[in-house]
């Protein structure tokens, strides 16, 4: 009977996964400012192992070379080390504990946390502006909140300079990856 409940579990968490997965791939066809996610299939923690503490913080960008004219995304459970540089843009939710950092190279406009809710009708709606930058130009910002697994709350939105709206909503979508390892990445040319 054991036996039987737990391959149940397992079947029931395995199908768990692959449901997220799909759901993120949908996301990705469907919108067209919705970014393509890249995993890097380096194991990170031998990558982890052949690092001294000190050099986490110069070889943490190693993962994944930055381009210009991108906004980068990705989400930490621990302080990311960009919180150190005093031209990190720092902004924290009323609920913390876990990072978003958004590295921009090169120059976005209208930058927005939004919050997010419900209408009459179960619809999710936008709440309020958060936080607003009319110009962000090569900086990182970070983030001060958490990733409900569920339905998120608060999203990022810009434009980049031909006035191309992006968003990305901030929610749980890498549950089973190393948080080093994944970004985000938006063009901001096409």
């Amino acid at each position: 009977m054991i036996r039987i409940l737990m391959i149940g579990i397992m079947i029931i968490t395995l199908s768990g996964c692959t449901n997220n997965n799909e759901q993120l791939e949908n996301e990705v066809t469907d919108d067209p400012t919705i970014a393509e996610v890249i995993v890097n299939d380096e194991d990170p923690i031998e990558k982890q192992n052949d690092l001294k503490t000190n050099d986490v913080a110069e070889n943490e960008e190693n993962f994944i070379t930055f381009e210009d004219e991108h906004v980068y995304i990705r989400p930490h459970y621990s302080e990311p080390d960009a919180l150190k540089d005093p031209n990190t843009i720092v902004w924290e939710s009323s609920v913390s504990g876990e990072f978003i950092e958004i590295v921009v190279k090169g120059k976005i406009i209208n930058f927005e946390i939004v919050s997010l809710g419900f209408d009459e009708k179960s619809n999710l709606i936008e709440n309020d502006i958060l936080f607003k930058s009319p110009m962000i130009v090569e900086r990182t910002i970070i983030m001060s909140t958490i990733q409900p697994e569920g339905i998120p709350f608060e999203k990022v939105r810009w434009e980049n300079e031909e006035g191309k709206v992006y968003e990305h909503l901030i929610q749980e979508y890498y549950t089973m990856l190393d948080d080093a390892e994944l970004w985000t990445i938006y063009s901001l040319v096409e």
